[in-house]
Protein backbone atom coordinates (compact mmCIF):
# COMPACT_ATOMS: atom_id res chain seq x y z
CA UNK A 1 0.00 0.00 0.00
CA UNK A 2 1.63 3.23 -0.82
CA UNK A 3 2.68 5.44 1.83
CA UNK A 4 3.37 2.58 4.71
CA UNK A 5 6.53 3.19 4.50
CA UNK A 6 6.41 6.59 5.99
CA UNK A 7 4.00 5.12 8.56
CA UNK A 8 6.99 5.39 11.54
CA UNK A 9 8.44 8.47 9.80
CA UNK A 10 8.97 11.42 12.44
CA UNK A 11 7.26 14.48 10.82
CA UNK A 12 8.16 16.67 13.60
CA UNK A 13 10.56 18.86 11.73
CA UNK A 14 8.77 19.24 9.12
CA UNK A 15 6.66 22.72 8.13
CA UNK A 16 3.18 20.37 7.84
CA UNK A 17 1.03 23.64 7.08
CA UNK A 18 3.19 23.96 4.03
CA UNK A 19 2.57 20.11 2.99
CA UNK A 20 -1.65 19.79 3.34
CA UNK A 21 -1.69 22.35 0.10
CA UNK A 22 0.83 19.73 -1.91
CA UNK A 23 -1.04 16.39 -0.89
CA UNK A 24 -4.25 18.54 -1.57
CA UNK A 25 -4.37 19.42 -5.09
CA UNK A 26 -1.89 16.56 -5.99
CA UNK A 27 -2.80 13.51 -4.32
CA UNK A 28 -6.73 13.75 -4.39
CA UNK A 29 -7.08 14.39 -8.37
CA UNK A 30 -4.85 10.84 -8.76
CA UNK A 31 -6.80 8.08 -10.46
CA UNK A 32 -5.71 5.39 -7.95
CA UNK A 33 -8.19 4.80 -4.67
CA UNK A 34 -4.90 3.45 -3.01
CA UNK A 35 -3.05 7.39 -3.49
CA UNK A 36 -6.48 9.27 -2.57
CA UNK A 37 -6.80 7.40 0.79
CA UNK A 38 -2.72 7.72 1.63
CA UNK A 39 -3.45 11.36 1.11
CA UNK A 40 -6.36 11.42 3.51
CA UNK A 41 -4.87 9.72 5.78
CA UNK A 42 -1.89 11.76 5.93
CA UNK A 43 -4.24 14.53 6.33
CA UNK A 44 -5.85 12.86 9.16
CA UNK A 45 -2.31 12.40 11.17
CA UNK A 46 -1.88 16.43 9.92
CA UNK A 47 -5.25 17.07 12.34
CA UNK A 48 -6.54 20.71 12.67
CA UNK A 49 -4.06 21.95 10.38
CA UNK A 50 -5.97 20.17 7.78
CA UNK A 51 -9.45 21.98 8.40
CA UNK A 52 -9.23 24.06 5.81
CA UNK A 53 -8.58 21.29 2.73
CA UNK A 54 -10.95 19.50 4.53
CA UNK A 55 -13.76 22.70 3.65
CA UNK A 56 -12.20 22.97 0.39
CA UNK A 57 -12.94 19.01 -0.64
CA UNK A 58 -16.36 19.28 0.95
CA UNK A 59 -17.31 22.00 -1.52
CA UNK A 60 -15.82 20.18 -4.14
CA UNK A 61 -19.19 17.53 -3.32
CA UNK A 62 -20.92 20.33 -4.75
CA UNK A 63 -19.27 19.29 -8.21
CA UNK A 64 -21.79 17.90 -11.21
CA UNK A 65 -20.19 14.99 -11.37
CA UNK A 66 -22.05 12.54 -8.32
CA UNK A 67 -18.79 10.22 -8.63
CA UNK A 68 -17.00 13.20 -7.68
CA UNK A 69 -19.74 13.75 -4.56
CA UNK A 70 -18.54 10.22 -3.77
CA UNK A 71 -15.43 10.43 -4.27
CA UNK A 72 -14.87 13.75 -1.83
CA UNK A 73 -16.87 12.26 0.77
CA UNK A 74 -14.73 8.87 0.88
CA UNK A 75 -11.70 11.01 1.48
CA UNK A 76 -13.46 12.94 3.60
CA UNK A 77 -14.70 10.26 5.84
CA UNK A 78 -11.21 8.76 5.89
CA UNK A 79 -9.54 12.56 7.14
CA UNK A 80 -11.49 11.36 10.35
CA UNK A 81 -12.75 14.29 13.08
CA UNK A 82 -11.88 17.31 10.25
CA UNK A 83 -13.31 15.39 7.81
CA UNK A 84 -16.44 14.37 9.83
CA UNK A 85 -16.92 18.35 10.67
CA UNK A 86 -16.53 19.18 6.77
CA UNK A 87 -19.00 16.60 5.51
CA UNK A 88 -21.86 18.13 8.31
CA UNK A 89 -21.36 21.18 5.97
CA UNK A 90 -22.76 19.70 3.53
CA UNK A 91 -26.02 18.43 5.30
CA UNK A 92 -27.51 21.69 4.35
CA UNK A 93 -26.97 21.72 0.39
CA UNK A 94 -29.68 22.50 -1.49
CA UNK A 95 -28.65 18.92 -3.88
CA UNK A 96 -30.12 15.96 -2.37
CA UNK A 97 -27.52 13.84 -3.70
CA UNK A 98 -25.00 15.60 -2.32
CA UNK A 99 -26.75 16.23 1.13
CA UNK A 100 -27.11 11.96 0.67
CA UNK A 101 -23.48 11.42 0.19
CA UNK A 102 -22.51 13.22 3.23
CA UNK A 103 -25.30 11.62 5.40
CA UNK A 104 -24.15 8.13 4.40
CA UNK A 105 -20.55 8.73 4.91
CA UNK A 106 -20.93 10.63 8.60
CA UNK A 107 -23.04 7.03 9.22
CA UNK A 108 -20.65 4.99 8.55
CA UNK A 109 -17.98 7.26 10.84
CA UNK A 110 -18.97 6.06 14.48
CA UNK A 111 -18.35 8.42 17.58
CA UNK A 112 -16.87 11.25 15.11
CA UNK A 113 -19.54 11.15 12.39
CA UNK A 114 -22.25 11.12 15.70
CA UNK A 115 -20.87 14.24 17.42
CA UNK A 116 -20.31 16.16 13.83
CA UNK A 117 -24.15 15.15 13.44
CA UNK A 118 -25.00 16.33 16.68
CA UNK A 119 -23.72 19.75 15.91
CA UNK A 120 -25.41 19.37 12.53
CA UNK A 121 -28.67 19.22 13.98
CA UNK A 122 -28.31 21.75 16.81
CA UNK A 123 -26.86 24.58 15.19
CA UNK A 124 -28.11 24.04 11.47
CA UNK A 125 -31.26 24.58 9.28
CA UNK A 126 -34.17 22.27 9.08
CA UNK A 127 -32.82 20.68 6.43
CA UNK A 128 -29.94 20.04 8.05
CA UNK A 129 -31.68 19.18 11.77
CA UNK A 130 -33.85 16.30 9.08
CA UNK A 131 -30.50 15.19 7.01
CA UNK A 132 -28.55 14.65 10.66
CA UNK A 133 -31.77 13.46 12.66
CA UNK A 134 -31.85 10.83 9.61
CA UNK A 135 -28.57 9.57 9.45
CA UNK A 136 -28.28 9.62 13.65
CA UNK A 137 -31.17 7.00 13.40
CA UNK A 138 -29.04 4.62 10.95
CA UNK A 139 -26.74 4.33 13.40
CA UNK A 140 -28.58 2.58 15.09
CA UNK A 141 -28.11 2.86 19.66
CA UNK A 142 -25.35 5.03 18.96
CA UNK A 143 -27.46 7.58 16.75
CA UNK A 144 -30.52 7.31 19.21
CA UNK A 145 -28.46 8.47 22.13
CA UNK A 146 -26.77 11.20 20.38
CA UNK A 147 -30.25 12.68 19.81
CA UNK A 148 -31.43 11.53 23.02
CA UNK A 149 -29.06 14.16 24.35
CA UNK A 150 -31.15 17.09 22.72
CA UNK A 151 -34.08 16.51 24.78
CA UNK A 152 -31.77 18.68 27.40
CA UNK A 153 -31.30 21.11 24.83
CA UNK A 154 -31.83 25.10 26.02
CA UNK A 155 -34.14 25.47 23.00
CA UNK A 156 -37.69 24.38 22.71
CA UNK A 157 -37.18 23.55 19.03
CA UNK A 158 -34.45 21.68 19.05
CA UNK A 159 -36.18 19.76 22.35
CA UNK A 160 -39.00 18.96 19.99
CA UNK A 161 -37.11 18.09 16.64
CA UNK A 162 -35.19 15.62 18.96
CA UNK A 163 -38.38 14.10 20.14
CA UNK A 164 -39.63 13.68 16.52
CA UNK A 165 -36.46 11.97 15.16
CA UNK A 166 -36.65 9.85 18.03
CA UNK A 167 -40.09 8.67 16.82
CA UNK A 168 -39.26 8.40 13.51
CA UNK A 169 -36.05 6.07 14.49
CA UNK A 170 -37.98 4.16 16.44
CA UNK A 171 -40.91 3.37 13.82
CA UNK A 172 -37.82 2.93 11.34
CA UNK A 173 -36.57 0.53 13.98
CA UNK A 174 -39.54 -1.26 14.24
CA UNK A 175 -40.60 -1.72 10.39
CA UNK A 176 -36.51 -2.90 9.76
Amino acid sequence: VPGEAFADLDLSDLDLAALVPVVAEEDFEHHCPSVRHGAAKTLRQLGPMAAPFAQHLAAKMDHHDPAMHRRAAAALEWMGEEGAYALASQLGNADYLVRRTAMEALSQMGAEGAAALSGAAAGGSREAWASASEALCWMGELGAKTLASHLEDASADVRLLAVEALGRCSEAAAAG
